[in-house]
């Protein structure tokens, strides 16, 4: 992973991995008991006897080459299917803002200056990437992370998933459902240990989540656990395994809220 191979690979698969998509927050309450899975326990069993600072070093290990400016080039010239002239989104001011809030994140992934946010419309809360190069953003997601912690959190999710793209090419191609599913619930995980490292509450990313997967019907079976996404609860249960691992004193939220995003 860490040679330009994970460039040609993307490049090729011209990947735009769509990670959390959906719309309206329902009430949040508790989530009812959870029995573990085998896919569960394969992600916590990769952090057990571990301390916070291994790993660290863990996604130090993991992390690939960051992507040249003429590779994110070329990668950009594909596009995103969601983004055209009539859906982009032009505000420099607020792309600042969404860069200021989220750059402790981008710095503790090694991304700060290359990894490059795109903004649209869209009625549904939908977050793209294109590993190591690009975070497309819709205007319905930044409305649903109403704080910078939970924006943060989604940002860390997306910028986890750079370190699995190859096995997430492989999966594709293999249809290969349940590892998908892994790769998910292990950016979950990479990201509850970025917002722990960085002393955030890794609840407001949960938070988040739980609203844009309950936005709709269709989102809800997209995310049942019987295709390419993990259950709802699997990624809770992770989340809160990892923060349980960890937490060693109560987490307080900055809970700042976004102005121009409203």
């Amino acid at each position: 992973m860490k040679s330009t191979s994970l460039f040609r690979r993307s490049l090729l698969a011209a990947i735009a991995v769509g990670l959390l998509s959906s719309i309206t927050g329902l009430p949040q309450g508790h989530t009812a008991a959870f029995e573990e899975n085998t896919e569960t326990k394969f992600v916590l069993n990769q952090f057990r006897d571990k301390t916070l600072d291994e790993c660290v070093q863990y996604m130090d290990q993991l992390r690939p080459k960051a992507l040249t400016a003429e590779e994110k080039k070329i990668l950009n010239s594909y596009g995103f299917d969601l983004i055209t002239k009539d859906t982009e989104i032009n505000d420099q001011a607020l792309l600042n803002e969404l860069y200021q809030e989220t750059q402790k994140v981008l710095e503790f992934h090694h991304r700060a200056g290359i990894v490059e946010y795109l903004l649209f419309k869209n009625r549904d809360p939908v977050l793209m990437t294109k590993a190591g190069a690009f975070i497309a953003i819709s205007d319905r997601a930044l409305k649903i992370a109403k704080d910078d912690e939970a924006l943060c959190g989604i940002i860390a999710h997306e910028l986890s998933h750079e370190y699995f793209a190859l096995q997430y090419l492989h999966a594709l191609n293999a249809r290969d459902n349940e590892k998908l599913r892994i790769i998910e619930l292990m950016c979950d995980a990479l990201c509850t240990i970025t917002m722990l490292k960085l002393q955030m509450n890794p609840d407001r990313y949960a938070d988040a989540l739980r609203k844009i997967i309950r936005n709709s019907k269709a989102s809800e079976q997209l995310n049942d656990g019987t295709g390419q996404m993990p259950s709802l609860q699997s990624r809770l249960h992770v989340i809160a395994e990892i923060k349980k691992q960890f937490s060693t004193q109560p987490l307080t939220s900055r809970n700042k809220q976004v102005g121009p995003r409203r």
